[in-house]
């Protein structure tokens, strides 16, 4: 798939994660309407590249196609979801404050071994938000990111494996960290 087609494709995704009804009507320009992030012209509209992102999708099992009545919809499958939720950690921001409030916010993690995939994408999804990594399995961060985290924690199901904690001092690392963050 091309880069527009990428973007089609997160842009599907995200309509029906949000619940927006996709149906075989999309083949129609008045569909230009209903997202406009997605098109901003009805010119800008390809119908052939969205019929074929849809069945790029369709083939990859992140969509169904449902048969009704009153026409043909699509909808997200399991791994559908799963993508959709990896689109969105990918797109996590954590608001940085004009002055930093002498808090810090440490992620701390001990996830089992079977689960090792998970704790190193989880470890580079931390780096990839700009944390620090104060020990393997110890991740630091100046600024509130419970949201985050708890969003990360949910989308792996490793809720049982991952602590936020809040703390005031880091110890003897504390001025290293600082220096990090500019801080």
């Amino acid at each position: 798939m091309n880069k527009k087609g990428l973007e089609i494709a997160k842009f599907i995704l995200k309509l029906l994660g949000a619940g927006v009804i996709i149906s075989t009507a999309i083949i129609f320009p008045n569909l230009a309407l209903v997202g406009e992030d997605f098109v901003k012209r009805k010119s800008d509209f390809d119908r052939r590249r969205t019929k074929k992102t849809l069945w790029d999708l369709e083939k990859r099992k992140m969509i169904v196609r449902v048969e009704r009545k009153n026409g043909t919809f699509f909808k997200l499958t399991g791994k559908g979801k799963m993508r959709l939720s990896e689109i969105k950690i990918k797109e996590l921001k954590i608001k940085k404050l004009k002055k930093w409030n002498g808090w810090w916010w440490i992620v701390i993690f001990d996830i089992p071994e079977n689960m090792k995939n998970i704790r190193e994408r989880l470890r580079k999804i931390l780096k990839d938000l700009g944390f620090y990594q104060l020990q393997k399995s110890v991740f630091v961060f100046p600024y509130q990111c419970q949201k985050e985290i708890d969003f990360i924690k949910a989308t792996y199901h490793i809720n049982t494996y991952v602590d936020l904690i809040l703390a005031k001092s880091l110890g003897k690392k504390e001025k290293i960290v600082r220096r990090f963050f500019q801080l």
